[in-house]
């Protein structure tokens, strides 16, 4: 996602970032939300991890998979909106 002044666009959203960069943006699954309003993705994989469910996620204008953590069972094939609240700009 381009990053100028500190935002990435990741599809209709606008998230903040911090770091030097301008060009590629890494974000944590924890600043990852399923929320109702967001980023549509579609789920490619889920695991049970013994207290939440983590699964991948292919959402609109991200090359990679999204790692999500998540408190209720869900379903490979199940899309989902995906709201980002932060992350970190690497350089180029």
């Amino acid at each position: 996602a381009p990053v100028r002044e500190g935002v990435a666009q990741i599809g209709s959203q606008k998230v903040p970032v911090e770091g030097p960069g301008s060009g590629t943006v890494f974000i944590r699954p924890k600043f990852v939300t399923v929320a109702q309003d967001g980023v549509p993705a579609k789920l490619s994989a889920v695991h049970y991890r013994g207290g939440y469910w983590e699964a991948d996620a292919r959402a609109e204008g991200i090359s990679e998979p999204v790692m999500l953590d998540l408190d209720r069972p869900v379903q490979v094939g199940e899309t989902v909106a995906l709201r980002f609240t932060g992350g970190w700009a690497m350089p180029g």
